[in-house]
């Protein structure tokens, strides 16, 4: 695992996600230093610096970096919303909404996530954790949240059509066997890139390589790195089904922000509605809440402007 990405990992520190039952912690660790959770906060500010838990991440070894911050400063006179909610932690101040661990099951993988409730100067905010990631958002822009799931829209410019991608369920024929192989190669992949903390942060900021992320060592391959462990075993149609599904899928950012995805990527877009576990929450350096998917079957299309919306059966 530790030959898949070229980061130093400092020692005495656990990056393991995993628990003694073979579940996963939303947290950067599942047991050590690095295990504090909302319910149990750390008292030293520097566990949520990125350089102090990845030495090198930035190409200016200078540079530092709060978890959940952007690259848009945030006014330099008030604490960021990351601090505020760890001290409201520390107070007890806060509110747990869900707390998911991740899993495998069958042909669907669950994501590790916690989601709580804080006040950032007397205004409700919640928040996405998963890894090292975090993703601020106001109440009223995720009204099923309480039941479980999350709004997200994609901004497809002025393109007409919008497709979705369907992995399969059941077999029906020799390709649908190849093509439940390759999605059983995925999901173990998806299992392995959030089994550890650095890499799974690791590949959420590789999926949004762009100008905000460019400061960033050694990201853009990491989920290719990965990936290719889980399909190199099989047949040549089995690696093209995999890849499909790998780049169709992973490729394909969303924004829990409709405004950011009508106004930076659109005008036509669609809204989609998919379980709080089905995602994999992105750093928040390109300030534009944003998360991709991990199996698109279970993301059901709620509304569309300017596009027709077609399923591809992979």
């Amino acid at each position: 695992m530790d030959s898949l990405l070229k980061i130093s990992q400092p020692k005495r520190l656990s990056f393991s996600t995993i628990t003694s039952n073979g579940k996963l912690v939303p947290w950067l660790a599942a047991k050590g230093l690095l295990s504090y959770s909302p319910d149990n906060p750390p008292k030293s500010q520097n566990l949520f610096l990125y350089n102090q838990l990845i030495p090198n991440i930035f190409e200016n070894p200078k540079e530092q970096a709060w978890f959940g911050a952007s690259m848009i400063h945030e006014r330099p006179d008030m604490p960021s919303a990351l601090q505020e909610f760890w001290a409201c932690a520390r107070r007890k101040k806060i509110e747990r909404i869900h707390l998911l661990y991740g899993k495998r099951k069958d042909m669907r993988f669950f994501a590790p996530i916690g989601v709580y409730a804080f006040k950032y100067f007397d205004r409700p905010l919640h928040v996405l954790i998963q890894n090292g990631s975090y993703l601020f958002f106001t109440p009223s822009s995720q009204p099923d949240l309480m039941d479980g799931y999350l709004t997200l829209y994609r901004g497809i410019g002025n393109n007409g059509t919008f497709v979705l991608p369907r992995f399969p369920n059941k077999p029906k024929r020799r390709t649908s066997q190849l093509a439940l192989q390759a999605m059983k190669a995925y999901l173990d992949a998806v299992y392995s890139s959030f089994s550890n903390s650095q890499i799974a942060f690791s590949i959420a900021t590789s999926l949004v390589c762009r100008s905000q992320t460019n400061h960033l060592n050694g990201m853009q391959e990491a989920w290719e790195n990965l990936a290719s462990e889980y399909s190199g075993p099989y047949k040549s149609i089995l690696r093209r089904a995999f890849d499909l599904l790998r780049d169709s899928t992973l490729r394909q950012s969303f924004s829990l922000n409709k405004t950011v995805s009508q106004k930076n990527f659109g005008p036509n877009y669609v809204a989609i509605k998919t379980p709080i576990s089905n995602v994999r929450i992105c750093p928040h350096f390109t300030a534009e809440n944003e998360a991709t998917l991990v199996d698109p079957s279970l993301a059901e299309v709620i509304d569309s402007e300017g596009c027709q919306v077609f399923e591809l059966p992979i």
